[in-house]
């Protein structure tokens, strides 16, 4: 299954870049800065396959006709005389703009449809203007407003999403693949994409209008597959959500092939697309309604909030497509479900970073003596592991009067006699390696990679330390200490019994001292 994913992702890629590519000759042309604009909606008049109106008499010279969405081929003409000639694009949302000859005012416009028959006077009615090119350009900045301000919604979110996916698996070491949060990020990205490319302002600052307008439904089938994989991550176990995303991406596939070979058009084949997401969208809330958490029930409000807003879109869409609130009502749909899904996926993070940080804290308390903060007995096995003999060297201690400080004044002083011992060792050689406590009053230290005379300067500090250092009742803290280095015995084993042999020779010199 994830090999054929892989080929499937690699021949969509493949597509993609060959559809792009295919529409980079089409071009329009940028405009610049003004105001006035002139609609000609309800002038519009049918004769078989012209569309005729009479210009507005007040119009000025350099004026300009912004026709919008006509993908079959036309001409354009002014009192019989062409001024502009399109052989059809593949730009449903593309602003076509044609500049209009000097005295145009009280002539004929006349649209000439060269492609299938159908009425093109409402379309017409809905999307010829004409003004001065800055009065449209800033009349369409206006208008796709809401698009590049969710497209910068989508790219602030998704780089979050990102960085704190990212981080996380950083700080716990993970090298996985794509996981929920990135899926995520790819369905809001593809959202924002997708709203933004399908609105007319990127014209403002490229030519290539139908490479947009590819790349506007590259992404808008992108969508419910990134979708998919985030929801199912939440909710695994739905052989229903891998069914429809592989029905999606050979959709896509299909579209895209369609398209290349002019079999088909991508925008009469994306109503084939409409009704997957209208059934995805039910199969998902069905499948969070039977065996979703409270959490998981987020996207399931979010896909309701978005199913009533894309069934509205819809409608409006093949109501009238020329108007751009089909367009608004599925972005705020989109908007409401990003809300709802980046709320179920942060509930999920946080559930993550809790279980991860109580399986650290439970690994550290299995390695980390609760008494001393020291590394307990567990630890330095698992660390004897990694050592190598020849850059080791043990000191082993063992507190002196543990048994008698016990029976004189009780086990809060034992134990605060073992705390001062163990802090005393851990500030004496935490620059030199490693302190354990691998018994009641036995404590090892691991030194790799020193010097004798470094080893020698830290004990001659610990013990002025040690003649320094009292706890409650006078009571001195009194430990002895073996060495063994690296150079002196042939294995670890030995070496570890030649400090701790040590320890106990220099342990009874201070008893008989004492005595």
């Amino acid at each position: 299954m994830k090999k054929a994913k892989m080929i499937f992702w690699t021949l969509i890629l493949f597509l993609s870049i060959s559809l792009l590519s295919s529409q980079w000759s089409l071009r329009t042309d940028p405009l610049i800065f003004s105001k006035q604009v002139i609609s000609l909606k309800g002038s519009w008049q049918r004769h078989h396959q012209t569309y005729t109106t009479v210009l507005p008499a007040n119009i000025k010279d350099n004026n300009v006709l912004e026709i919008i969405s006509l993908t079959d081929a036309f001409t354009v003409e002014v009192a019989g005389q062409e001024i502009y000639h399109s052989p059809g694009t593949n730009a449903a949302t593309a602003a076509i703009w044609i500049r209009l000859p000097s005295q145009a005012g009280g002539k004929i416009l006349s649209v000439i449809d060269h492609g299938r028959s159908r009425d093109l006077r409402k379309q017409l009615n809905n999307t010829a203007y004409i003004g001065t090119v800055g009065s449209l350009q800033y009349r369409m900045f206006m208008n796709n407003l809401y698009a590049m301000l969710f497209f910068l919604f989508t790219v602030i979110v998704t780089l979050a999403i990102a960085y704190i996916d990212l981080h996380a698996r950083y700080r716990r070491s993970e090298t996985k693949g794509l996981n929920t949060a990135l899926h995520l990020a790819g369905f809001i990205f593809c959202s924002g994409v997708w709203i933004l490319t399908d609105a007319q302002v990127l014209q403002l600052v490229t030519t290539r209008a139908g490479s947009v307008a590819m790349l506007s439904c590259i992404a808008f089938f992108m969508m419910p597959i990134f979708f998919l994989r985030f929801v199912d991550k939440i909710l695994p176990g739905q052989k229903s959500f891998q069914v429809m995303e592989l029905l999606f991406i050979i959709n896509l596939m299909m579209a895209i092939v369609l398209q290349l070979t002019g079999l088909f058009s991508i925008y009469r084949y994306v109503i084939l697309e409409h009704l997957m997401i209208l059934v995805m969208m039910i199969i998902v809330v069905i499948a969070i309604s039977s065996k979703g958490s409270l959490k998981q029930n987020k996207i399931r409000f979010g896909c309701i909030l978005y199913f009533m807003c894309y069934i509205t879109g819809l409608l409006l869409y093949y109501i009238n497509p020329y108007n751009r609130l089909y367009a608004m009502t599925i972005c705020l749909g989109v908007l409401l479900l990003s809300l709802k899904c980046i709320a179920a996926w942060y509930d999920q993070y946080l559930d993550e970073f809790e279980a991860i940080a109580q399986n650290q804290m439970l690994e550290k308390m299995a390695y980390i003596d609760a008494l001393t903060g020291l590394g307990n007995r567990s630890a330095f096995e698992r660390d004897w592991q990694c050592l190598q003999k020849d850059n080791t060297a043990f000191i082993m201690f063992d507190i002196n009067g543990l048994k008698q400080a016990n029976d004189t004044y009780g086990h809060h002083i034992g134990d605060l006699l073992i705390t001062s011992g163990a802090k005393l060792i851990q500030e004496s050689f935490k620059a030199l390696g490693q302190a354990y406590r691998i018994g009641g009053d036995e404590f090892v230290v691991i030194i790799k990679n020193s010097h004798e005379a470094a080893i020698k300067t830290c004990l001659q500090k610990f013990e002025q330390s040690m003649n320094k250092q009292k706890i409650i009742h006078d009571i001195p803290v009194s430990i002895a200490y073996g060495v063994a280095m690296a150079d002196q015995e042939k294995d670890l084993e030995a070496l570890y019994r030649v400090a701790d042999e040590r320890m106990y020779h220099k342990k009874q010199m201070q008893k008989e001292g004492m005595q």
